[in-house]
């Protein structure tokens, strides 16, 4: 896929770039319980503005395999290996194992963990726009864990809690400038010094009683460093409730 952006503004500014993609993947079933899916992804980044010309290309080879047993239990193993033109290297990878156990009378439990981690490399918009744009730019770099289980009944009700935790290496952040008097001087990205980490709990659960379906959710986070974080509520929570009409009264 080739997709080509013009953006114009009132200021005015002119933004242009150009972004190519080539994605292939193969699937194989390896035996009865396992599966394999095996691909790669090309990036053709190209940002044509006038004065800050500049282009990055990746390729991302990678692998997945999904081992699956009729006990319910469930495994997905992941890789991919980031190169980049302007940055080192980096070996992704993702793991996560689930257990769907059938309690008889409607009830599923299922228990379930995730481990994974990534590589955020900064944008080209980050890097040379005039105004905000800092070429020392490094990619972020992230650990996920989480551990939950999730619990459905007859259909009708299903309740997912989970509890995860967040660790940041070089975080890209954006901050304001101001000159000694304290006008605005303009602004830009740069990366966090310290590692930042972040922890919570997240809750939702759905019930569906006829024609009315009834949502929730829930989430409470914690971090090591607050002002970091500023931007991220630490409490959101919210319900909604839903009618359908019985098909008759179309």
């Amino acid at each position: 896929a080739s997709i080509e952006r013009d953006f114009q503004n009132s200021f005015p500014t002119l933004y242009k770039g150009n972004n190519m993609q080539v994605d292939q993947t193969n699937k194989f079933d390896l035996s009865e319980n396992i599966r394999a899916l095996f691909g790669w992804n090309f990036q053709y980044l190209e940002d044509q503005t006038a004065e800050n010309n500049h282009q990055f290309t990746i390729f991302d080879p990678y692998l997945s395999v999904i081992y699956d047993l009729a006990s319910g239990f469930n495994l997905h193993l992941g890789a991919r290996l980031n190169t980049h033109s302007d940055y080192d290297n980096s070996m992704l990878y993702t793991i996560n194992p689930s257990w769907s156990i059938d309690l008889n009378q409607g009830w599923i439990v299922k228990p379930f963990a995730s481990f994974s981690n990534s590589y955020n490399t900064p944008s080209l918009y980050q890097i040379n726009n005039e105004l905000y744009g800092n070429a020392s730019l490094s990619p972020e770099k992230t650990d996920n864990y989480e551990l939950g289980i999730s619990v459905y009944v007859r259909e009708k009700f299903t309740l997912n809690a989970a509890l995860f935790q967040r660790i940041e290496d070089s975080a890209i952040d954006f901050r304001s400038l101001f000159n000694p008097d304290g006008s605005f001087a303009g602004g830009e990205y740069f990366n966090l010094v310290d590692s930042r980490e972040v922890q919570g709990l997240e809750l939702d659960g759905s019930y569906s009683l006829g024609q009315i379906q009834v949502e929730g959710h829930y989430s409470k986070l914690a971090t090591n460093n607050d002002e970091s974080f500023a931007r991220i509520p630490k409490l959101k929570y919210g319900m909604s409730v839903a009618y359908a009409h019985p098909s008759d009264l179309h």
